[in-house]
């Protein structure tokens, strides 16, 4: 931070990048929605949106300057919805 201005400085080296994440949407009274992706693909994409989102607005957050807070919603990973596919790839659960 340079002040009140958030400077992203790129990533930091992960880990585990090819960990599994399964994230889900719970809803009252229905079914609910499991997103299954690889923590690299939340790094890349937080990064990218995040970054976005201070260069909107000069690099400083309006309510509250200090925060880091950022969000995924289902839109942003509609695309990993029901990705069983990668758990079963994963464990080798095709043939099982």
């Amino acid at each position: 931070m340079k002040g009140d201005r958030q400077i992203v400085k790129g990533k930091v080296k992960l880990r585990h990048p090819k960990l599994i994440y399964v994230f889900v949407h719970l809803k009252p009274h229905k079914q609910d929605d499991f997103y299954i992706f690889r923590m690299e693909f939340l790094q890349n994409h937080l990064l990218k949106t995040y970054t976005a989102y201070l260069a909107s607005r000069g690099g400083v957050r309006p309510r509250n300057p200090k925060s880091f807070h950022c969000a995924l919603l289902p839109k942003d990973i509609k695309r990993y919805k029901d990705n069983w596919k990668l758990i079963e790839k994963h464990f080798d659960l095709r043939g099982a």
